[in-house]
């Protein structure tokens, strides 16, 4: 109505010109940010995602173990341009991951909106200022009409953490340290399912605590815990009554995550995990949705990535009995090395690995299904973050001794009252030990491209790596030759 208005008093020709300089200003205003922000070049980011399908029940065109190939390049020119490209990404598959242009171009505006451009000079001036790469019979530009793109986001999600960490380094060299960020954590587990429900009703469900990830560390902070995922800055993970009312499963316990943070300077924000009970139901199918081979959100300047992903689920438990005794039962699973799950409960079938990426399988009741958010990753040389950040980290339990010790260099004893204390002095004297373990292991670099390029002209590659290049050879000579 007001765009109306706006033409009955002013006129078609008016509003015409308005609209078109309003575009302009959009286009030019994105040129001059990108200008003031970013060191000219190109930035290279690549990211890689597991299919692990081989030993799933699907049809004999999808049971294959693959990777999917995201080699992001970013090149920022001296008048502005910004040019993003996925030269070389492999061949669509035979799954629901593959990706279209449309929902590649939402990812760019979802991650420069709230990075490079979040201001109101958003529209499609902006949008004429850039430009996007996506190779034709790609995963994320399909040449096959019928390709499922059910669940493109497993692969773009993952893809586009590279852009973080390649805006990132170009933040930091023109001195805006506080935009930087290592990255953000690709999806932890997407816990979804469907059956009968508690009510005797057929139903389904996509739980969001999805959206409550770690995010990553920035040059001058700590990440945030369990709070916000790159598609969805406001994380709310909901209330735990909520979700048993629509799901069949009760909660017996929700709570941070240890070690899910990438180690770092600075620390990723850590993950969290919910234990889940299937109850008052007889069947229901439920997957796991996530990745555990890979780990797909790097850290940044020597920080370490966010932890993998794993699963950890039980069948046929004796929780109805633990229950009814009054006996005592797992909240978490916790440290997986030291698993609560493990130590408490009984099973007939237990699937505790790290293939986190499944198909459907039937759950019937008192059966638990873990669920795993993942921690962001982190930034810097893990040798030089403050000791007392290690002590507090250990004891709000965001971190394992083991961890401290081999990771952080930290020197630890526990007190009587259960309290962690790190001994200073003889710390500072571990971590110099470990520099020198450092520089005794180090190579040049040319050395190691060297010896990893004759690994690769002996195809000395497990067969999922080699599936994927394959395809990117296939589909890009260019990235090839360059390869």
């Amino acid at each position: 109505d007001a765009v109306i208005r706006l033409v009955e008093e002013e006129g078609i020709e008016v509003y015409k010109q308005f609209i078109r300089e309003v575009i302009e200003e959009g286009r030019r205003s994105f040129l001059t940010r990108v200008k003031e922000m970013l060191i000219p070049g190109t930035y290279e980011a690549p990211a890689f995602i597991e299919v692990p399908f081989k030993d799933e029940p699907v049809n004999p065109l999808m049971r294959k173990d693959t990777m999917n190939h995201a080699p992001l390049e970013l090149t920022i020119g001296a008048d502005g341009e910004y040019v993003l490209s996925f030269e070389g990404a492999n061949k669509w598959g035979y799954h629901s991951f593959n990706c279209a242009p449309s929902p590649m171009q939402g990812a760019l505006w979802v991650l420069l909106t709230q990075t490079l451009i979040s201001n109101d000079k958003v529209n499609d001036g902006a949008y004429l200022a850039t430009k996007c790469i996506l190779p034709y019979g790609s995963w994320c530009n399909p040449d096959y009409k019928n390709v499922s793109t059910t669940l493109s986001w497993s692969f773009l999600i993952p893809s586009f953490t590279g852009m973080i960490r390649s805006l990132s380094r170009a933040f930091y060299s023109r001195g805006y340290v506080e935009e930087v960020l290592a990255g953000y954590p690709v999806t932890g587990n997407l816990m979804q399912g469907g059956g009968i429900n508690q009510f005797g009703m057929e139903s389904a469900f996509t739980n969001f605590e999805i959206s409550s990830q770690g995010t990553g560390a920035g040059a001058v902070k700590d990440g945030e815990g369990f709070c916000a995922a790159m598609w969805n800055p406001e994380g709310d993970m909901g209330d735990i009554e909520a979700w048993e009312y629509i799901e069949p499963l009760l909660y017996l316990g929700r709570q941070v995550k240890p070690d899910t943070a990438g180690h770092g300077k600075y620390r990723g924000g850590p993950g969290m995990e919910s234990l889940r009970m299937v109850w008052k139901t007889k069947q229901q199918n439920i997957y796991n949705a996530g990745d555990g081979y890979t780990v797909t959100g790097g850290g940044l300047f020597g920080g370490y990535p966010g932890s993998s992903g794993y699963r950890h689920n039980m069948y046929g438990t004796n929780m109805q009995e633990l229950i009814k005794n009054k006996l005592p039962y797992p909240t978490r699973d916790g440290d997986p090395e030291d698993s609560e799950m493990e130590k408490l409960v009984k099973a007939e079938k237990v699937e505790f690995d790290m293939k986190a990426m499944t198909f459907m399988r039937e759950y019937g009741e008192w059966d638990l299904y873990l669920s795993v958010q993942r921690g962001g990753p982190g930034l810097g040389d893990p040798l030089e973050r403050e000791l007392s950040a290690v002590e507090k980290d250990l004891n709000e339990g965001l971190l394992s001794p083991r961890f401290a010790e081999s990771v952080y260099g930290a020197v630890i004893v526990q007190g009587d009252d259960g309290k962690w204390k790190v001994d200073v002095k003889a710390s500072e004297e571990r971590r110099q030990a470990i520099r020198q373990e450092r520089k005794k292991r180090g190579v040049p670099v040319k050395e190691w491209m060297k010896k990893e390029r004759e690994r690769i002209l002996k195809q000395d590659i497990i067969e999922p790596i080699k599936d994927m290049y394959n395809s990117s050879m296939e589909l890009s000579e260019t990235w090839a030759k360059k390869f």
